[in-house]
């Protein structure tokens, strides 16, 4: 069961591969995180032998002097996005996740966090010549920063590459940029300040990365193969060959006459291009999952292989290349569940992970527990934790101690376990096309199904108050089951949601249901054979879980991160917090005043929502006020509705943090924001908020 279904999940991910960035937010401040999640890029420092490997949100140091086996030297590498491209350079490490973040990694094993700015775009590739970055920033095109001050670079130049840009390479005053649709675009950067297009070539494919070596610059293609260009004359580069008998060629490294490729379906191929215009394919190291990036140091090739983590290649016989060690890097966070200050993380096909979140500013990892199969959700009685192993069934593990938690038992249900609910000594399993299940865990060691109520759609999600179960049905909407006899339970009533359900709570005679695209749904259901709607919130995303608190519901949106909705009156729900996760905000965890995110391929991220003011999604309303000019570098202009005495004027970054604030004696005033970092900001004046954006 494993193979095939893991072949499919893998398949929907790579439909997520445009995950969002994170940034954007509002009364919510991010307070720590463990970000680790799939590799899909790395960089070297072959003169220590080290490799950054980057994973989700995150990148791990790794010592490869012994190539066949590789060690941590740090995890201390956390971004606030997805880790897109990095490079190394002098003893500095630039990341690129949306936002740039610079790190002094001159002792590999206590990195240090120089700074982070906000790059349009967001920034997708990285490159560095000298002082200078260069950033290919998408829809933003080719991006230059001044880092002659690490801790505070600075955007000097810019160039509308007239397509996404994607990637660059840098070479003898010259930038290469993967352009997209637009093919390879050629750049002369003697001047940083103002780059110039001088040429590009167009062939018919998406041009994702670039790499250039002598006359030659590399175009990956995906499915369009790796394309060969002469830029020799830059005014007019043209393709000279291309190698188009891969599936799907995700990153290039040539050294001499070899080129080393990433390959969705073969792995590492490696290539001879002595002679450009027939590239010939010398050998593979394959059976790998999803290949995006590739880096080489001496005779070994390291593959960054997504959820199959970075795999160490002896490239030494081109003919015949042997992977010699894989690192398996965390995968996909599904859900988490939080308990005497460890944060238990259902880490996909990875298994368990326990975060200690003590210190939630610096959560660490302590242990992890492989499992048959990948795991999804779970649920913690006492010291126990109930995991839903999709085809594995229940798997019951003990978390007296974290250190070395350790399985004493298990169930094999007959279906998909996807989600458990525990109320003891029963648990409630959402065992997707064969509804809901009920063991008897009395006996953690034994346990045993003592009743099954087959739903008619699919099971998602399971909660239980007092003796009725609320199963979150996907098509099927949210359907009410007695348990009062586990042995025989049966349908008390349903309510069919619009869209598809798949996550719920309850509480207080209110049924709060996660329906995918049509966003949030309360329904009444004090009376279970009769359940009502209340009202309903269609969120930006895909809502796909939701946990309630103090009158708000905190619902994972899927790629518009975590939304945060009061719900004091059912019939007028208001967004009064969000914060845009890095990658896909999957399940949530309430613990006191924090909410502890699954976030899919960014791992563990931790927020404080402050709760305070309603985001507006109508037309502006008569008593906002006015900023100007919105984006703004150097001066905002601001204009209340109505001056009743002196008022104070509070600037919040994206996380929430409070940067300025002014004093206002009138109707309206100037306001510095020199010396800001560019990105988004909440200017609020009273109970009023006006988004703006500080642009360099």
């Amino acid at each position: 069961m494993v193979g095939p279904m893991r072949m499919r999940i893998l398949a929907a991910v790579i439909l997520f591969a445009s995950a969002g960035f994170a940034a954007d937010s509002l009364n919510c401040r991010l307070v720590g995180n463990w970000p680790f999640g799939p590799s899909a890029n790395s960089a070297v420092d072959p003169a220590r032998d080290l490799v950054f490997c980057g994973s989700g949100g995150g990148a791990y140091v790794l010592d490869v002097s012994s190539p066949s086996s590789p060690f941590v030297l740090s995890d201390a590498i956390r971004t606030r996005g997805y880790i897109r491209d990095m490079w190394y350079e002098n003893n500095r490490l630039y990341v690129v996740s949306g936002p740039l973040d610079i790190f002094d990694v001159s002792v590999p094993s206590v990195p240090v966090r120089l700074s982070t700015v906000a790059v349009p775009g967001p920034g997708n590739g990285v490159a560095v010549s000298g002082n200078y970055i260069f950033i290919a920033g998408r829809d933003s095109g080719l991006c230059v920063f001044d880092a002659s001050d690490p801790s505070n670079p600075t955007e000097v130049g810019r160039l509308n590459t007239r397509g996404r840009a994607w990637d660059v390479w840098l070479q003898a005053g010259w930038a290469y940029v993967a352009n997209g649709d637009s093919g390879l675009v050629t750049v002369n950067i003697n001047d940083p300040a103002n780059p110039r297009e001088t040429g590009r070539c167009v062939f018919g494919a998406t041009a994702k990365t670039v790499f250039a070596s002598g006359s030659l610059a590399y175009a990956t293609c995906e499915a369009g193969g790796l394309r060969i260009i002469n830029v020799v004359d830059t005014l007019n580069p043209y393709e000279v060959g291309r190698f188009d008998s891969l599936k799907g060629v995700m990153g290039v490294v040539v050294r001499d006459t070899l080129a080393y490729v990433a390959d969705w379906a073969e792995g590492l191929v490696i290539l001879n291009v002595a002679n450009p215009a027939a590239p010939v394919r010398l050998g593979a190291a394959g059976m790998m999952l999803y290949p995006h990036g590739v880096q080489v140091m001496g005779q070994y090739g390291y593959l960054s292989d997504w959820n199959g983590g970075l795999r160490v290649v002896d490239v030494s016989n081109p003919s015949a290349p042997v992977e010699v060690h894989q690192f398996e890097t965390p995968e996909w966070a599904h859900n988490v569940a939080v308990s005497n200050g460890n944060a238990y993380v259902s880490d996909g096909y990875a298994g368990l992970r326990v975060i200690n979140v003590t210190d939630p500013s610096n959560p660490v990892e302590r242990s992890v527990l492989p499992t048959p199969d990948q795991v999804q959700g779970s649920a913690i009685a006492d010291t126990l934790l109930f995991l839903a192993a999709w085809g594995a069934g229940i798997r019951i593990i003990s978390i007296a101690n974290p250190d070395t938690p350790y399985e004493v038992g298990f169930f094999d249900t007959p279906d998909y376990a996807i989600h458990v609910f525990v109320a003891m000594p029963y648990a409630y399993v959402a065992e997707r096309g064969s509804g809901m299940r009920i063991l008897d865990v009395s006996d953690p060691a034994h346990p045993t199904e003592v009743g099954h109520h087959d739903t008619p759609g699919i099971a998602c999600e399971v909660r239980v108050v007092d003796t009725v179960a609320y199963v979150a049905d996907r098509e099927s909407g949210l359907r009410i089951i007695s348990v009062a006899n586990p042995a025989a339970p049966y349908e008390l009533g349903f309510f069919d949601t619009p869209d598809y359900a798949f996550g719920l709570d309850v509480v207080a005679g209110r049924a709060y249901v996660a329906d995918r695209n049509s966003g949030l749904h309360i329904i009444d259901v004090s009376n279970p054979a009769h359940p009502a709607e209340l009202g309903s919130f269609d969120t930006p995303g895909q809502a796909m879980s939701v946990r309630v608190q103090g009158g708000y519901a905190y619902v994972s949106d899927a790629a518009s991160g975590l939304r945060v909705i009061d719900c004091a009156n059912p019939a007028n729900l208001v967004e009064r917090a969000f914060y845009n996760t890095p990658h896909y905000a999957w399940a949530a965890w309430l613990e006191g005043s924090r909410v502890y995110v699954a976030d899919f391929g960014a791992g563990l991220q931790i927020y404080e929502p402050t709760l305070g003011v309603a985001e507006e999604r109508t037309a502006p309303h008569v008593q906002s006020f006015v900023l100007g000019p919105n984006p703004v570098r150097e001066e905002l202009l601001v204009q209340a509705p109505s001056f009743t005495g002196p008022s104070t004027l509070s600037l919040y970054d994206c996380a929430g943090k409070l940067v300025r604030q002014f004093s206002l004696s009138g109707r309206t005033a100037r306001v510095s924001v020199r010396g800001l970092t560019p990105g988004i900001y909440v200017a609020q004046l009273g109970p009023l908020t006006e988004k703006f954006v500080v642009a360099r």
